[in-house]
């Protein structure tokens, strides 16, 4: 269920985002995006300990019906995609405005939305569907 709880760590989260793009923009104008990925790497190592602390779970077993290859495999393959948006993303942040490419990046999530109906299949509305093609069109006026 969405709480309040839920909806305050959303809007730090849309809030922190934007502020990365702003950061990193001015961290690759200054460094290049080759030094500021091996910052972004290295500076993960440090706060995912922290995060474990603070919500204090430790690593978990996995349930009968779950497996550990293949949930290491996914998380693999999820560590690649994202390396992979994030150079992307660097390179491009170097040779042309973020105010431009952040808009674009951000309709990351209609790629989720798809893919989850296809792969997992979750269910979404007309309705959702909907906004997320007004969301589409919208990003693409603003860029």
């Amino acid at each position: 269920e969405f709480g309040v709880r839920e909806g305050i760590f959303t809007v730090i989260a849309m809030l922190c985002w934007g502020a990365w793009a702003f950061f990193t923009k001015t961290a690759v104008a200054e460094t290049g995006e080759i030094n500021t990925l091996m910052v972004f790497g290295v500076m993960a190592l440090v706060v995912f300990p922290i995060y474990a602390i603070l919500i204090k779970k430790k690593s978990e077993s996995p349930e009968k019906n779950h497996s550990w290859k293949i949930g290491i495999l996914i998380a693999i393959i999820s560590v690649l995609v994202i390396g992979t948006a994030s150079f992307s993303f660097y390179f491009s942040v170097e040779h042309y405005r973020i105010s431009i490419l952040t808009p674009l990046v951000s309709m990351y999530p209609a790629v989720t939305v798809i893919t989850s109906i296809i792969f997992i299949k979750e269910k979404v509305t007309f309705l959702q569907i909907f906004f997320i093609i007004l969301i589409i069109f919208g990003v693409i006026l603003l860029s």
